[in-house]
């Protein structure tokens, strides 16, 4: 098996260096990303499968390109489809319309929770039956951390996060309370209490933290599209730090409640509060956590989640014998 990707892996996977040519999707520029979408589509026809896992506009470019094109297809899988859904009215429809193009050359979908595979397919019409879950991974590889106790609360992230119920949890709290955000725009006009430090930080400065920690909150928004933090909270489960989500249904497939972590309903600062202040009062239950976390974190290497991919590939898209086996588009339920 032979695949074409953009899909980064090749450095911390044997499995996927072994199988998948890998070439790196620009970071910005119309004009590079349509080039690099173009570039992909010719060589495609040298391979197997084509893989989309650049993160950019590029795979949608891609997708539009081999939909249209009446050529010989080849087999498509994109893994990075992380999708919210757009505000207005028309905005919604536009996005169901472009995503209902691009299936056309999508043999299967590669979500991060489970509750995305509904989801995806309510939100945009496409068939559930060609979306599926593989768990992400914990991105340590080449980092060279020792976790300690700087007896401080982290959290972090940019995008989908719910700072203010975490500042509201985080008020009067005994510990100083960290977040490593660059958007100041989520936190205007907010009240943050004198033991909350806002700042932006480098991917460097977030890990180092991250390992300092006593424990971590990843505060998600409730109700959005795509589950997300998966990166940043295995991050933490892997460097045995207990671990808070506030986005149970997204994240149960990689957190047991009260053994590898606390999963808490978005937006109840209260209960935020009273998980937060449990870890920090229990220290033998918070140690214990953390070490069942670490064990559970190390177990979503970037090698099991490409090997998870490649089985799916030969499985689901290209069948054991390597003859294309598209599944029958089946719509969604309305």
């Amino acid at each position: 098996m032979r695949l074409l990707t953009n899909a980064p892996g090749h450095r911390d996977s044997d499995t996927w260096r072994a199988v998948a040519s890998f070439r790196a999707a620009p970071r910005s520029g119309i004009w590079a990303l349509i080039g690099h979408a173009l570039s992909l589509y010719r060589e495609s026809r040298k391979y197997d499968c084509v893989v989309l896992g650049g993160g950019h506009r590029a795979d949608s470019l891609y997708c539009v390109v081999a939909a249209l094109v009446p050529l010989r297809r080849t087999p498509c899988v994109r893994i990075d489809c992380l999708w919210y859904m757009p505000r207005t009215r028309l905005q919604r429809q536009l996005k169901r319309w472009q995503l209902r193009l691009e299936s056309r050359a999508v043999d299967a979908y590669v979500v991060w929770a489970k509750r995305e595979i509904e989801a995806y397919a309510r939100a945009f019409g496409l068939s559930p039956d060609r979306i599926f879950f593989i768990p992400y991974h914990h991105t340590l590889n080449r980092v060279a951390l020792e976790p300690w106790d700087g007896g401080y609360v982290f959290s972090g992230g940019n995008f989908g996060r719910d700072y203010p119920t975490l500042i509201a949890a985080a008020r009067g709290l005994p510990v100083e309370v960290r977040i490593a955000c660059s958007r100041p725009e989520l936190f205007r006009g907010l009240d943050v209490p004198p033991n909350v430090d806002i700042r932006g930080y480098t991917h460097e400065e977030f890990l180092k933290a991250l390992a300092g920690c006593r424990l971590s909150v990843v505060a998600l928004q409730g109700g959005l599209l795509h589950s997300g933090g998966q990166q940043t909270f295995l991050n933490s489960m892997a460097l045995g730090k207990p671990t808070i989500v506030t986005d149970p249904e997204g994240a149960r497939e990689y957190i047991e409640h009260g053994v590898t972590g606390l999963l808490v309903e978005p937006g109840n600062a209260p209960k935020l509060r009273q998980s937060i202040l449990t870890l920090l009062q229990d220290g033998d239950a918070a140690a214990m956590m953390g070490r069942c976390a670490m064990e559970a974190g190390r177990r979503r290497t970037t090698e099991a989640h490409f090997q998870e991919l490649v089985a799916l590939i030969e499985r689901r898209v290209l069948g054991k014998d390597g003859t294309p086996m598209r599944a029958p588009e089946r719509p969604a339920r309305a």
